[in-house]
This record gives structure tokens, C-alpha cells and sequence, in this order.
């Protein structure tokens, strides 16, 4: 890969020390969402995942009133830019199981590249309050476009960082873990969806999901207690409120765990579930790391290029014991191996959980038993916590802030491909970047 780093904003504070004072005092210096939330009238919040190029689920909630019979739910879609109504497609929802006043409908047959406003009727009538938004599919082939992400926001968060992520316009919105601070060690999964709840009604996050397709990946913080694992009394719960409460990708674990993967243009996406399987010699545990191995494989092999979605980081010096992928060292060297025999070199991580922007341009990246070209590493976070000082092996340095957020950027006109990483923030200032092209 060949690429350059560029720092900008206030990158040139990274690794000075900037921001210590927000840890000691818990202060949260950003500015409150513009977004306005009206009262709900018969929805209380939905938002739309599991995006292709041909399909989307939207996820429904309504509001808590007193519905004297069970509510007929239907969601449309309608492709925008004046296109025929013929084009409009609607679905019914079925109620989510053990989830009451959660809907779920699957959309299959769409246009690829195209954007679809969405209108929730309930009982025949639409809700024009919080019933109404859109997104767009995904496109085919060769094809530029950006996915955001982020991580670690205060639960119920209603910063400006949303609205900067939303002012960014990528076809999909990643929140790869700690979407609360709930820390719930409890086993009832209404616990866990009353807390998803929170976040979803945020005026700020609601705006954000009704209007751009969304992906999340738990962590610890939205998944159980701090630094929690496949033990943990919250596991089950989480793991069925997952399954009712979010619009996600096909699910290869039959048993709960969350990893998945998905394509936009020529570029495919693995998202691991760090937490549900991992326990004191694993992360992923043994299923997950078998599909996880085969899907980077493969995918590099019939992709122009893969993007690592992964709620914990992966540079650090080895250190047993540790939350993050530093702790697990026989496992990472086992998944660098399987890189380095694959030869994959058009791989690109992107991460979460500490509470900075972090990049690296692959050369702290390699851990492999034989030595193999490393890959490009942009970590962003927090969203909306206290930031924390830190240090790590990143080429480009590190940022302390809050409310700031990642991008990945990807320029394919059909040859080879251009990949933009970016660490931003909430006044959309690019804090730290790398540019680098991947043969196709």
C-alpha cells in the first residue's frame, strides 16, 4: 500500500496532553444537538439497518400508550427524485418476539443507489412526527462513497457530534460499541432494551437514525458490566434484545453472537462481536475466529478491499491481561498469520472502546510470527465521554477531544481504489488523516 499521513486541526496536540483536565474534571466540552424531537404520537422511534444493494430492515418502536387492540404496523418506502409511485414498496411488521410495541419488516427487490424516504402507518394512518425519514441502498461494483463511525457516548447522548455525522453524509453510520453506559449486569432483556430505548429517543441520535442507514457492534459498556465477557449474567439478555431491538445483517451464529459482514460497491465489511464469545484465552472464541479467519481470506481475495469493523483496538505491545486486542496475543498472532500465509494486503481496521483518535498507516500493525506488511489503523472515539489521555504505537499520534468520530472515504472510478481514513470532530475539523491506494 502506498499512502500519506496528513494531520490537521488539532492534531498538533496529539501526544502533548491536551484535554488531561476533562478527565479530572468530568467535563464534556461540546456543544448540545440542534435536532428537534417532536412529541411522539404513535411512534416512538425506529431506524434502518442491514442495508445491501437490494434490501434494508427498519426496526420499529412505538410508543408507550394504551393500544386497545394489537396495532397494525406497516412501513413503505418510496424512492425518491420523482421517480414513479409504482416503485413504492410496503411491508407488514411482525411484532419482535418478547418485545412488546417492536416492529421488524425486511425489504427485499430494491434499486441499488438509490435513496428511499420511509413513512410508518399505524392502524392505516402515517405518523408524521417520528414516523418519517429515509436512506439509501447500497451501489454495485466500482463506486465511491463513506462510512462514519464512532464510539463511547454518554447513554441518551444528545451532543452535536450526531448532527456532524449526519452533516457528513455517508451511506452508513457505524457505532462500534459503548452506544450506552448502561453497565446492565441484568439478565431480564427488557432491562437492555429500555436502555437501547434511551439512545433512541435522543433527539440527536434519533435524527441520525431516521435518516441514515446504521450498523452497531456492542462493546462492554452496552453489552454488560465494564470489561465484560461470555460469562457475564447480562450475555442471554443482551443478546435476545440485540435480536429484537436491531436492524443488523444476517446473524452466522445461530447462538446469539453478533458478527456479521456485508459489501458496499467492491469494498466488503467484517464486523466482530468482541464480547459475547470472549473469555480468558480468547476473544472471539473458536467459532467466531474460524469465520472470521475464512471471511478475510476470502474477501480479499474477491474484494478490491476489507474493512475490519472491531469495537476493540489492535495496536499495543503484548500485555496478557489487558481489555483490548494486546491482551489476547497468541490470538491476534494467530489472525496476523493467517494473514501473512494469505498474503492479504488490502485490509484496513477501524476501532473503538479507548477514548481518542488514533491512526496508523500499518506500521505498528504486524503481528505475525514472520513478519508481513502491516495495515491501515484509524481508531475514533468518544462520541460524548470524558476524553482520556493515552499513548499507544500509532505512526500518526493520537488526539484527546470529545465528540469525535471516524470516516473512511472510498474513491473507486474502476481501476485501482483511493481510501481516505479521517479522524474528525463535532465542529467537522479533520484531526488526524492518511491516504493511501489499493491495487484492485
Amino acid at each position: 500500500m502506498v499512502g500519506g499521513l496528513v494531520a490537521a486541526g488539532v492534531a498538533a496536540a496529539a501526544g502533548t496532553g491536551a484535554w488531561l483536565g476533562l478527565r479530572e474534571t468530568g467535563e464534556y466540552p461540546q456543544d448540545t444537538s440542534t435536532a428537534d424531537l417532536p412529541e411522539p404520537d404513535q411512534v416512538a422511534w425506529f431506524w434502518t439497518g442491514g442495508v445491501t444493494s437490494s434490501a434494508a430492515s427498519v426496526v420499529v418502536g412505538l410508543a408507550d400508550i394504551d393500544w386497545s387492540t394489537e396495532p397494525e404496523v406497516v412501513v413503505h418506502l418510496r424512492a425518491a427524485g420523482g421517480q414513479a409511485t409504482s416503485q413504492a414498496t410496503s411491508g407488514r411488521a411482525n411484532a419482535a418476539a418478547g418485545a412488546e410495541r417492536v416492529y421488524r419488516v425486511h425489504f427485499g427487490e430494491l434499486q441499488s443507489d438509490t435513496t428511499y424516504t420511509v413513512s410508518v402507518h399505524v392502524d392505516g394512518r402515517p405518523d408524521a412526527a417520528r414516523g418519517e425519514g429515509s436512506f439509501a441502498t447500497f451501489p454495485e461494483g466500482a463506486a465511491s462513497f463513506r462510512v462514519a463511525f464512532g464510539s463511547c457516548a454518554r447513554t441518551g447522548s444528545n451532543a452535536a457530534v450526531f448532527d456532524a455525522i449526519v452533516r457528513s453524509q455517508p451511506a452508513l453510520y457505524l457505532c462500534l460499541g459503548d452506544l450506552h453506559y448502561g453497565n446492565l449486569a441484568s439478565s431480564d432483556p427488557a432491562d437492555h432494551r429500555a436502555e437501547l430505548e434511551v439512545c433512541l429517543t435522543s433527539p440527536a441520535q434519533s435524527h441520525l437514525y431516521r435518516n441514515v442507514a446504521s450498523g452497531w457492534f456492542w462493546d462492554d459498556h452496552d453489552y454488560g458490566p465494564d470489561d465484560s465477557d461470555a460469562t457475564s449474567p447480562s450475555r442471554s439478555a443482551a443478546q435476545a434484545s440485540y435480536q429484537a431491538m436491531v436492524p443488523h445483517y444476517p446473524l452466522p451464529d445461530e447462538g446469539g453472537a453478533i458478527y456479521q459482514s456485508f459489501t458496499i460497491g467492491r469494498v466488503r465489511f467484517i464486523a466482530t462481536d468482541a464480547r459475547s464469545e470472549r473469555r480468558a484465552r480468547t476473544m472471539l472464541g473458536e467459532r467466531q475466529l474460524s469465520w472470521f479467519i475464512d471471511e478475510l481470506v476470502s474477501a480479499s481475495a474477491s474484494h478490491a478491499a476489507v474493512v475490519w469493523a472491531s469495537p476493540t483496538p489492535w495496536v499495543g505491545q503484548d500485555r496478557v491481561g489487558i481489555d483490548t486486542w494486546p491482551g489476547f496475543p497468541e490470538e491476534r498472532r494467530q489472525i496476523a498469520d493467517a494473514l501473512a500465509q494469505a498474503g492479504v494486503t488490502n485490509l484496513v481496521m477501524i476501532a473503538g472502546d479507548v477514548h481518542m483518535v488514533a491512526l496508523d498507516d500499518g506500521t505498528n500493525t504486524d503481528f505475525s510470527t514472520n513478519g508481513h506488511p502491516g495495515f491501515p489503523v484509524l481508531l475514533a472515539s468518544p462520541l460524548d465521554q470524558v476524553s482520556k489521555a493515552n499513548s499507544g504505537d500509532y505512526s500518526a499520534g493520537f488526539v484527546n477531544g470529545n465528540g469525535q468520530f471516524g470516516t473512511v472515504d472510498v474513491l473507486d472510478e474502476g481501476s485501482d481504489i483511493t481510501i481516505t481514513l479521517s479522524g474528525r470532530n463535532w465542529r467537522d475539523e479533520v484531526l488526524l488523516q492518511h491516504v493511501f491506494g489499493v491495487p484492485a
